[in-house]
């Protein structure tokens, strides 16, 4: 029994000798916590991006896609209503009354000081919501008390972006319509971020109530990917595959323009958009768009913050790491 109490001791100490080294290897050489160190390791392992593709067999992949039904799983603390308007889904989880006793007291009356969310998940336009989508809005809605609105927008191929707006435009009037009291906030994640910010510019085009803040994280903006300097970003990306991104992008513009400001909100008129909060990792493909899209805003007037995770991976927001929490942070400190 002592030898195998010593050796038991002896494997804990090279245990911790080992994570210590790595943490240690990691904040050296990356500047990051461990764990963002394992995060970009089990996505390389994974072969997440799938390099080796052909053209044909992304095609394939995206047609075989089931996005046919997807509910939200999981205890989140509150009721998840699930609610349908004109056959589309959205999801409604309520944090408002889930606050402190003194927060209630500032909420009462008639005060524009509740927050509504209205979260645009990414997935490349192609893929549905996924449970670190939700635990990332979720954790957005607590952290302000927010009533948190979800939407299963329609998706490509069997649907494109016009489809996807015609029913936004709906569930955005039902919203303002049902809160009129409240600070209403986009926030969305990689090509929810793109469809967030498109569809503001799109509500400044009709003349129609603006949100009041954008939390856009690692959005993509310009789905034609010419920006040259992607190309200098393909071998550090661990998750984001270029020439599937193209295909998606032209499978989601349907009959729009590659530039139309509602696929490539790059290009879009952003005079007088709300403030705006931006986060992008130095590891993914989208890096130097989402730089030019910040001195955009800024040179249209926009109050845009733009929080930059080095050596941080695509959406590194929703990881299980401390940079996350930290960026979270700052994301509640805003919408507040």
């Amino acid at each position: 029994m002592k030898k195998m109490a010593k050796r038991l001791l002896i494997i804990f100490i090279i245990f911790f000798i080992l994570i210590g080294s790595f943490s240690i290897f990691s904040y050296l050489f990356f500047k990051r916590s461990a764990m963002a160190s394992i995060m970009e390791l089990s996505m390389k392992r994974m072969d997440y991006k799938k390099e080796d593709s052909t053209v044909e067999e992304i095609i394939k992949e995206i047609n075989d896609i089931d996005n046919s039904d997807y509910e939200i799983i999981g205890d989140y603390d509150v009721d998840i209503e699930t609610m349908y308007l004109e056959g589309m889904k959205y999801f409604v989880l309520d944090y408002r009354n889930t606050s402190s006793s003194e927060s209630s007291d500032n909420n009462s009356g008639d005060s524009i000081d509740e927050n509504v969310i209205l979260y645009f998940h990414g997935g490349a336009y192609v893929f549905q919501l996924n449970e670190i989508q939700v635990l990332t809005a979720v954790k957005m809605a607590k952290g302000t008390n927010a009533k948190l609105i979800i939407p299963l927008y329609p998706l490509a191929p069997k649907h494109t972006a016009i489809e996807a707006y015609d029913f936004l435009d709906k569930l955005y009037n039902n919203i303002i319509n049902e809160n009129p009291n409240s600070n209403i906030i986009f926030a969305g994640d990689s090509a929810g971020g793109g469809l967030a910010l498109g569809f503001a510019e799109y509500l400044l085009d009709k003349q129609i109530k603006n949100p009041d803040k954008l939390v856009l994280i690692s959005p993509w903006v310009d789905i034609s990917m010419d920006n040259k300097e992607i190309d200098d970003y393909i071998d550090v990306d661990p998750m984001l595959n270029k020439k599937s991104l193209i295909i998606e992008g032209e499978m989601w513009k349907g009959s729009l323009s590659n530039k139309d400001y509602r696929v490539s909100p790059m290009y879009g008129n952003m005079e007088g958009l709300c403030d705006t909060l931006l986060f992008v990792g130095t590891r993914e493909l989208f890096f130097p768009d989402i730089l030019l899209l910040h001195e955009k805003l800024k040179e249209n007037g926009v109050n845009s913050t733009l929080e930059i995770g080095e050596n941080m991976n695509h959406v590194y927001v929703g990881y299980p790491i401390k940079e996350a929490d930290d960026a979270m942070d700052k994301i509640i400190e805003f919408t507040k």
